[in-house]
């Protein structure tokens, strides 16, 4: 009995299966020009954050992909952004130990519009998720000093009409004052 025991066992795997769940966002993100705008990459894993390698977010676009922010080795790498993502994008850095990787881009402009990619490695394990930047287009303050413009053009251009109308001395006048 204890042999046929011993063989019921043997055949049992144990599994030990590590995995790497990488989240982003579900809809697309939309953005003014000059706000700014949180892209959402979240790390559901039974490996602590410390333990993570790299996670490395980048734009992807149809010729190439340009490095926004590095996560390497428990230290965030900004030097390592492409040029025209410098000084605009940085982690939220007391969210990592609870596998927050979400970055805040600043002062958005319209070039910034494309799908973002989140990639996650840990030992041999990788994975990734995308987040699409849409819909760049004025904030309310640009919208405002472009309605004001436009009303202090119109009222501006009236103003002339009034004044122009109203003085005595116009040339019509004039000459019918002369004939008479």
């Amino acid at each position: 009995m204890d042999l046929l025991m011993l063989a019921f066992v043997a055949v049992i795997p144990v599994l030990s299966v590590e995995s790497l769940l990488v989240s982003g966002s579900d809809v697309s993100i939309s953005a003014s020009v000059g706000e700014d705008v949180t892209l959402s990459c979240s790390v559901d894993s039974h490996i602590p954050p410390e333990h993570i390698e790299e996670v490395s977010w980048k734009k992807t676009d149809e010729d190439e992909d340009l490095l926004v922010l590095l996560y390497l080795n428990n230290k965030t790498l900004p030097e390592s952004s492409d040029e025209q993502y410098r000084d605009r994008v940085e982690f939220f850095t007391d969210e990592i130990p609870k596998g927050n990787f979400s970055f805040r881009l600043k002062r958005v402009r319209t070039e910034d519009k494309g799908v973002y990619m989140c990639q996650v490695f840990a030992g041999e394990l990788s994975f990734s998720a995308t987040v699409v930047l849409e819909r760049l287009g004025f904030s309310v303050s640009h919208i405002m000093v472009l309605i004001l413009c436009i009303t202090a053009s119109g009222s501006a251009l009236l103003l002339c009409c009034l004044i122009y109308c109203r003085s005595p001395n116009t040339v019509k006048g004039s000459t019918v004052q002369r004939t008479q």
